[in-house]
């Protein structure tokens, strides 16, 4: 009879406990998992302590894992977006360990500096390897999870230099032209598993990307040393009165958390203004006119 009593015992605790682990596993599996590229700095830096407070499963990419020390519960995942191998492994770890992945949010980038004729081919290649090429690795590693999963969102973060070009920055803004194309056609492509699709436009920002840009090697005119160094100036000053990152971070988040979000967003009065100049002039003369006066203020003409 005592032995029939603990028999019973036990079997009333093993219930218990695996209740309390189904139910922990229910509240891991419940929580929203967002991954953010590039969100150890900057942009991606406020994105990801947002997301943080907001009681999300929070990973953010770096090519370089330190000591982290910001937000409760944020994890942090090394990643080489130039690498598939890479991208896949780090896909395939937030998985594993979340069990889910509802939200990515392709940050990271960095500007080419410099004149058409002043970046050599490697450069170049090496600009649309990080913030084109780089978002479509990490797009195609999660679209297997989002379509089982029947639902997802991708956001991108572009740039007014997504809508124009300024001299000087011409294939930044060709590498964000790209995403913004290549996301026109994704949204539409995965609506039949209910995969959301949004493109985050900032404008002027108050942070150290311009400090962060390389600089083209062929500077083999006097013009274009010219238009590298003014350009350069120029940004450094913008960027003073530029809108605050922690803005972006709570309408990316923001994004996020939308059940019918737009595809496009502009951040601030300054990148709506560009967007409805470009998109209501299709002609392009005008702003054209307007990037031809600028350069000629860098030129020193």
């Amino acid at each position: 009879m005592k032995n029939t009593s603990i028999r019973v015992d036990k079997l009333i605790i093993s219930m218990i406990l695996a209740a309390f682990c189904l139910n922990a596993l229910a509240a891991i599996t419940d929580k929203r998992t967002v991954l953010i590229t590039g969100g150890t700095k900057g942009i991606g830096k406020e994105i990801s302590q947002i997301f943080d407070d907001r009681n999300w499963d929070v990973w953010v990419t770096s090519r370089y894992i330190e000591d982290k020390q910001f937000g409760k519960n944020i994890k942090f995942v090394q990643v080489d977006l130039t690498d598939d191998a890479s991208v896949t492994a780090a896909i395939n770890k937030i998985y594993k360990n979340s069990g889910r992945l509802d939200v990515v949010v392709n940050n990271a980038g960095y500007g080419l500096l410099g004149a058409g004729e002043s970046a050599t081919i490697e450069q170049i290649k090496n600009q649309f390897d990080v913030n084109f090429y780089g978002a479509i690795r990490v797009i195609q590693a999660v679209l297997p999870i989002m379509r089982q999963q029947r639902s997802g969102h991708i956001i991108n973060v572009s740039s007014t230099s997504g809508v124009r070009a300024v001299p000087g920055l011409g294939f930044y803004a060709a590498s964000k032209m790209a995403l913004e194309g290549f996301s026109e056609a994704l949204s539409a492509e995965l609506s039949p598993w209910n995969i959301k699709v949004s493109i985050i436009q900032p404008a002027t920002v108050n942070n150290t990307w311009v400090n962060n840009c390389v600089i083209g090697e062929k500077q083999i005119a006097d013009k274009y040393k010219n238009l590298s160094v003014n350009l350069r100036k120029t940004l450094l000053e913008r960027t003073k009165a530029g809108q605050e990152q922690s803005e972006i971070g709570n309408i990316v988040v923001s994004v996020a958390e939308n059940p019918n979000p737009n595809f496009r967003y502009q951040t601030s009065v300054q990148a709506s203004d560009i967007a409805q100049d470009v998109y209501l002039e299709p002609s392009g003369n005008a702003m054209n006119g307007k990037m031809i006066s600028f350069a000629k203020t860098l030129y020193g003409d």
